[in-house]
């Protein structure tokens, strides 16, 4: 049996099959665009699907209503040898040591810091918030702009709709609080939240008038490195007019944002528009040393860092959104998905060299040699070469 239900009342294109997967079916009609981006399901639908833990969010063909158009929606494999680790994905976490959390010894009444992660899709913010959220301090709430964009489509991310802390009415009382933040605080008992939303849209009014101090910290991602990580979630050959689009959305992005830094040598006011960030962190030296590197983040908010930051994958996590590599190995019953991604079978921090997969040395090359990429190189690396080393 399958259920079908509308994942938004905003476009009504997207909808979710929940529950039991199918084995069988008479008649089938493949939908196409497998791993698309949830935004262009949303956005556009047309056939166009995402395969996310234990549901499957999809649009139909032709944009109809999937609850009344007379067919039958359902997830199917080819039997359990095939992918055996797709049944898995379909059951709850319900047995996962990361839902419990503790009560903090005394009740917290406000938050008192935010740490906002910018930092375009795919630039490794997901595991970052991950560690951020193994301190004692801190809760890595993770993409907290969904609680209030898309609040039909949200849930915590690693325990989904098991979630003792993100349940029903949490999620709606949460999302609709004036006071997002403290209301955050409140519930996970921690003083600080790291908000990993990413975006400059987002963050302007989400921090416009905040009483409690912020530090904006700028995730950049080498572009080569970048450019794969797009390439790999979503579909397509790989063309020069691709890499062209990628390349020019990665500029237009990060041309939105303005270091402190930055702004010092321009003397003069930022543009309209511009974001501010007070620090600016690599991915690679993120993957390299992460305590050494998230010091002058942590700094910022009085505090430091902590051993049990590295076993961020035990530690309780509730995050809202993400990509599913790092939340992957803090469900650590889930078998990873996609049998063919050697990345998602690994454990730890490591730095993603899965561009050698993604691109061959032609790809490589021109992505080397773009103007947009030299341009982002320049900015954020010493070197157009991407760095190889991690711990």
């Amino acid at each position: 049996m399958s259920i079908c239900r509308p994942s938004s009342n905003k476009t009504r294109k997207t909808w979710r099959i929940c529950g039991d997967p199918i084995g069988s079916c008479s008649r089938i009609v493949p939908l196409l665009e497998a791993h698309s981006l949830h935004d262009d399901i949303r956005g556009v639908g047309q056939g166009r699907y995402s395969h996310w833990r234990n549901a499957l969010l999809f649009s139909t063909s032709d944009n109809s209503d999937a609850q009344t158009n007379g067919r039958v929606y359902a997830l199917r494999w080819k039997g359990a040898g095939a992918k055996p680790w797709l049944p898995q994905l379909s059951l709850p976490a319900a047995d996962c040591d990361h839902r419990r959390w503790s009560a903090p010894a005394k009740p917290v009444a406000r938050c008192e810091g935010v740490i906002a992660v910018v930092g375009d899709s795919f630039s490794g913010s997901t595991v970052l918030n991950c560690v951020l959220g193994a301190h004692s301090q801190i809760f890595g709430a993770s993409e907290l702009r969904w609680l209030v964009e898309t609040p039909d489509e949200v849930g915590c991310a690693v325990c989904g709709s098991a979630c003792t802390m993100w349940t029903p009415g949490v999620l709606r009382r949460v999302g609709q609080s004036p006071d997002l933040y403290d209301a955050v605080s409140r519930r996970f008992g921690r003083h600080i939240v790291c908000d990993s939303s990413k975006t400059p849209a987002w963050f302007s009014p989400a921090l416009r008038g905040l009483e409690a101090p912020v530090v904006r910290v700028l995730l950049t991602k080498h572009p080569l490195r970048h450019v794969a990580s797009h390439l790999s979630k979503t579909t397509g050959p790989v063309t020069r007019q691709r890499l062209d689009a990628i390349l020019a959305h990665l500029r237009a992005f990060h041309g939105r944002v303005l270091l402190k830094d930055e702004m010092t040598l321009r003397r003069a006011p930022a543009p309209d528009g511009m974001m501010i960030c007070d620090l600016h962190l690599r991915y690679e030296d993120f993957a390299a040393d992460p305590l050494g590197s998230l010091s002058p983040v942590l700094v910022a908010m009085g505090l430091s860092p902590e051993p049990g930051m590295l076993d961020w994958a035990r530690a309780p996590a509730h995050p809202i959104g993400g990509n599913i590599a790092p939340l992957i190995q803090i469900c650590n019953a889930v078998h990873p998905m996609a049998v063919g991604r050697d990345k998602y079978r690994r454990r730890g921090i490591f730095l993603d060299e899965s561009y050698r997969q993604t691109l061959d040395q032609d790809g490589i090359d021109y992505i080397l040699s773009h103007a947009d990429a030299r341009w982002l190189a320049d900015r954020f690396y010493a070197s157009a070469e991407p760095a190889r080393t991690a711990a």
